[in-house]
C-alpha cells in the first residue's frame, strides 16, 4: 500500500507538470491533498488504521499551513478530515480539526449564529462526547440548540442533530434534568 501511495504520488505530480499546473501551487497542493484523503480513505477501509489517521494527519498540517482556511473548497476539506478522524475513533485529534474549521468558518461567515458555524460546534461537541467530556458537550449542545431553535426552527436538520446530540448524551448518563424538559418542548 506504501508503494502505491508513492506511486499514485508521482503519477499525480507527473499530471500536474505535463498540463502545467505545477504553475499554481495552490492548485497543485489541493489536488494533491484530495488525493492523499481518498488515499487514507483506502488504508481505513483496509483495516491500516494507524496509516490512515498519519496521512490524515499529514493533510491537516499542509492545509493550516499553506492553504488559506477561509475558502468553502478548503472548510470542507478540513470538515472531512476531521470527519474521517472521528470515524477512525481518534477524537482527540478530531476535535482539534473541527476547532479549525469553526476558526475558519467564523472567518468566513463572520457569525458564530450562522448554519456552518453552530455546525462546526456542534461537531465539536460530538468529539468532546466521545472523549466522555460530557459536561462541556452538553454546554455546547445547549447553546447551539437555543440558537438553532431561533434561526432554522425545530423541526430544522440541524436542531434534530442537535437534539439527538443531547439525547445520545442522557443516554450515556451525564445530563442535567432541565435539558430534558428542553428536548420533550419539540
Amino acid at each position: 500500500a506504501l508503494n502505491e501511495r508513492q506511486e499514485a504520488e508521482s503519477i499525480l505530480k507527473a499530471i500536474f507538470t505535463a498540463r502545467g499546473d505545477h504553475q499554481s501551487d495552490t492548485f497543485c497542493k489541493k489536488k494533491h491533498l484530495a488525493a492523499a484523503i481518498e488515499l487514507a480513505k483506502s488504508f481505513s477501509a483496509l483495516g491500516q488504521r494507524t496509516e490512515a489517521i498519519s496521512i490524515f494527519w499529514d493533510v491537516e498540517r499542509e492545509l493550516q499551513r499553506s492553504i488559506p482556511v477561509r475558502t468553502m473548497w478548503t472548510l470542507e476539506l478540513v470538515r472531512s478530515v476531521g470527519n474521517l478522524l472521528s470515524n477512525l475513533q481518534d477524537y482527540v485529534g478530531a476535535e482539534r480539526v473541527f476547532s479549525n474549521l469553526l476558526t475558519g468558518t467564523l472567518a468566513r461567515v463572520q457569525s458564530h449564529r450562522h448554519p456552518k458555524a453552530v455546525h462546526a460546534r456542534l461537531l465539536i461537541g460530538y468529539a468532546l462526547s466521545h472523549q466522555g467530556r460530557h459536561e462541556e458537550s452538553n454546554h455546547i449542545f445547549v447553546e447551539c440548540l437555543d440558537i438553532l431553535k431561533s434561526t432554522l426552527g425545530p423541526y430544522h436538520r440541524l436542531t434534530l442533530q442537535c437534539m439527538s446530540g443531547l439525547a445520545w448524551s442522557h443516554c450515556i448518563g451525564y445530563i442535567p434534568t432541565d435539558l430534558c424538559a428542553m428536548l420533550q418542548e419539540v
